[in-house]
């Protein structure tokens, strides 16, 4: 089987494209904090730190489509790093949005 598509796609593009599987015979979640959990952290930083860049390669995705479903080959634990880092900063987002609404609302009130 040879590659049928090839594609630089944003995160946002790769996540928002379709709803992908992962197949029963990968591993499950193996990335620990000390290793590849810090080395993404550490090119996350990287990437922020340089303003001046548009576009970084965090890895490749490889995917499968069987049965009209797609399914994620190589890239999961990049894949599930990231959305639960993604996950993590919307929550904190929304914390941070719904305690300054509430500091609004306290102080509309006073006046």
């Amino acid at each position: 089987m040879g590659i049928k598509n090839f594609s630089f796609e944003s995160i946002e593009t790769y996540l928002q494209k379709s709803k992908y599987y992962i197949p029963d015979y990968q591993r499950e979640y193996s990335w620990s904090k000390e290793t590849e959990v810090d080395d993404f952290w550490k090119d996350l930083q990287t990437i922020i730190l340089e303003k001046d860049r548009e576009e970084h390669f965090l890895g490749q995705v490889v995917l499968n489509e069987n049965d009209g479903k797609k399914y994620i080959i190589d890239g999961q634990q990049r894949t599930t790093t990231m959305i639960i880092l993604l996950a993590v900063l919307r929550d904190f987002f929304m914390s941070c949005m719904r305690s300054l609404i509430f500091q609004m609302l306290k102080i509309s009130m006073k006046i």
